[in-house]
């Protein structure tokens, strides 16, 4: 897999320990936002999931998780106009400030230093919920 090119919106960052490419958004935006290993967050992750029994990755789930760690959840952000901010606009609005965000319609990602953090190219896609760490 070609690796993308960073430009003035995205930084190209992989977490995953082998440089795989899967469906590991959440461990991967969590892991970086929070300075922790992906093997350490995955671990971390699982242990809850099973305490609760659901998915490492289920949405209540990782929102628990990251409220326990002094993540404060945010809804949806809009614009004045009530329109949708796109990840790279978003990132821009926090002025370097880390956050994580889902990203389109079933996507994670790490926002920091005014771009975007992943695996791919997300930047033009839509900001939902999102998560700012608590100071």
């Amino acid at each position: 897999m070609k690796i993308p090119e960073d430009t003035q919106n995205f930084h190209y960052h992989n977490e995953n320990p082998k440089g795989k490419h899967t469906t590991d958004c959440v461990i991967r935006a969590i892991a970086v936002a929070t300075n922790t290993s992906w093997e350490t967050t995955l671990s971390n992750l699982t242990a809850l999931a099973m305490k609760h029994s659901q998915m490492p990755i289920d949405k209540n789930l990782y929102a628990k998780y990251l409220a326990s760690l002094g993540w404060d959840k945010h809804a949806q952000p809009r614009k004045h106009s009530g329109k949708k901010f796109t990840a790279a606009e978003f990132a821009q609005v926090l002025k370097g400030r880390p956050a994580i965000a889902h990203v389109g319609g079933h996507h994670m990602s790490f926002l920091n230093e005014n771009k975007v953090w992943d695996t791919w190219d997300c930047s033009g896609r839509c900001v939902g919920n999102y998560w700012i760490k608590l100071t």
